[in-house]
């Protein structure tokens, strides 16, 4: 069984936790084994009945302490361009674009391998 690792650091719960959680019930569909690594501040995740195992951690770094190198992750934040430079390097990263990105540094996403955008607006954003 394939396994994909998610990473939703958010302490709130929003349009991204949907996301994520809807990604996990459709990957569990396909086949795939989902970790999904959650902010240990966000209690909510408890009570969204994810199709996943849900991990509670503190930080980044306790999540790549776990992870086996090549992993496939896909991130729900944008990673910081030395954060995405050194997960890219160990790891085949992707994210998710939940909302634009004005006003908001995406140069981390030059190091992810592929982005999934929830609108050409927000996709543009990136770009831009």
């Amino acid at each position: 069984m394939r396994t994909l690792y998610q990473i939703n650091m958010q302490r709130h719960f929003g349009g991204g936790e949907v996301y994520a959680r809807f990604a996990c019930a459709a990957l569990a569909e396909l086949g795939w084994r989902v970790v999904l690594y959650v902010n240990a501040d966000a209690d909510f995740w408890s009570r969204l009945n994810v199709k996943a195992e849900v991990v509670p951690v503190a930080s980044l770094n306790e999540v790549a302490a776990a992870l086996p190198d090549r992993s496939l992750v896909i991130t729900h934040n944008v990673l910081a361009v030395h954060e995405a430079r050194a997960w890219s390097a160990r790891y085949v990263v992707a994210g998710f674009l939940h909302m634009p990105l004005f006003d908001r540094d995406p140069a981390g996403l030059n190091h992810y391998k592929r982005l999934f955008a929830v609108s050409r607006h927000v996709l543009d954003s990136a770009k831009a």
